[in-house]
């Protein structure tokens, strides 16, 4: 694999560094075919083995699976949370609960506001009465208002290589010349929402199992489940791949030689778009070497992106920013940063054998009010 570039009026042939190859190979063939990303990057099997198994995790990267939802016959959708404020304290705890018995994958608390955000895959056929859920949750005064975006399409953007030294590990990021990744491997494929999930409640376990560790091998994955290796192995082939429930492999830089105090997380939300301008964020925003997520809402006019970042680059990164805002006259522009956040699995928890997803209202809602009563007998 090469680049050719011109220079003096003729063509020279610029070797791409190794893993820099590695990591273009994994985003389309994915991490666990050694003897596949040998083939077509040109890199010993040994050496791929070590990068991905030892070196990646050492220096701080992680290779993650995408899941369409979509085929899962689940709605992801943002929602901010404006607790009341005798609650605010106990707000992390409910979100716990949720994650548990209430469909939520993630949540994050900002700066300077102490505002909450969450992420929910909602089932399909319980949009309605979820939203009755939430509605209910104003009237027991657990929430003074909640604001729901339900999603059209979500994406994972990888570690932009471009402006990554891998000899040294650290970003060398040329600002006056950004440019977006390859927008074919990035922007995956998402299927028509379904009503009836296409997998079974074995899948979810493995898809699990994936989303904690995408490098574990399915005979872990089968001991761990306590699971018929063979059993682990036809789900995966003939249910999780041949259905095409796996839609993307990307690469996430953590940071983790970095204290946190020196790293910065940031929550980029633009309201009232319309799908021209839905189209420019998504392109300038994913030349932002730090933009690792970003999703959309036609109907809600509503566009979301995240950051991650080393403190060093925060003034070029909100320089970048407010220069899109500016540009393209967005005024209802708003940049918060992460305070706390934290990402949970798939909602396995709420599937029965029937393959369908369980949604009992007055149960989560008696959950969620013991922890009111606590509150209560604390006054």
């Amino acid at each position: 694999m090469s680049i050719i570039v011109p220079k003096n009026n003729k063509k020279e042939k610029i070797e791409l560094e190794p893993t820099y190859k590695l990591i273009e190979a994994i985003k389309k063939y994915g991490p666990r075919n050694f003897s596949l990303l040998s083939r077509v990057t040109g890199i010993p099997v040994e050496t791929i083995r070590y990068k991905i198994c030892k070196q990646f995790k050492e220096k701080g990267i992680g290779v993650h699976l995408g899941i369409d939802y979509n085929k899962l016959a689940l709605v992801r959708t943002w929602v901010k949370l404006e607790f009341q404020e005798s609650f605010l304290q106990y707000a992390e705890k409910f979100l716990w609960k949720l994650s548990e018995i209430g469909y939520l994958i993630y949540y994050a608390s900002t700066l300077p506001y102490n505002e909450y955000y969450a992420m929910f895959a909602i089932p399909t056929r319980y949009r309605k009465e979820y939203r009755n859920f939430l509605d209910s949750l104003i009237e027991e005064e657990v929430l003074n208002n909640y604001y729901a975006y339900e999603l059209t399409s979500c994406r994972h953007l990888s570690l932009n290589a471009k402006y990554f030294d891998f000899d040294n590990w650290e970003w060398k990021i040329d600002w006056n010349n950004l440019e977006s990744p390859d927008i074919n491997v990035e922007q995956p494929f998402e299927s028509e929402l379904l009503k009836d999930p296409l997998v079974d409640y074995q899948d979810l376990l493995i898809l699990k199992e994936l989303q904690i560790n995408s490098l574990r091998s399915l005979s872990e994955i089968a001991m761990k489940l306590n699971m018929n290796p063979r059993t682990v192995l036809y789900h995966f082939n003939e249910h999780i791949i041949r259905r095409g429930i796996i839609n993307q492999y990307y690469i996430k830089w953590w940071y983790n030689r970095i204290p946190e105090e020196e790293k910065v997380s940031l929550i980029l939300q633009v309201y009232d778009v319309n799908e021209r301008e839905i189209r420019i964020l998504k392109e300038e925003v994913e030349k932002l070497p730090f933009t690792f997520f970003d999703a959309y809402s036609l109907e809600n006019r509503f566009y979301i992106a995240q950051q991650l970042l080393p403190a060093t680059y925060i003034n070029n990164t909100l320089k970048y920013l407010t220069r899109i805002k500016k540009v393209y006259k967005m005024n209802n522009f708003d940049l918060e940063f992460i305070e706390k956040e934290r990402a949970f699995a798939i909602p396995y928890e709420k599937f029965d054998e029937k393959r369908s997803w369980i949604f009992n209202k007055e149960e989560i809602l008696r959950e969620v009010l013991l922890i009111n009563s606590k509150i209560s007998e604390k006054k």
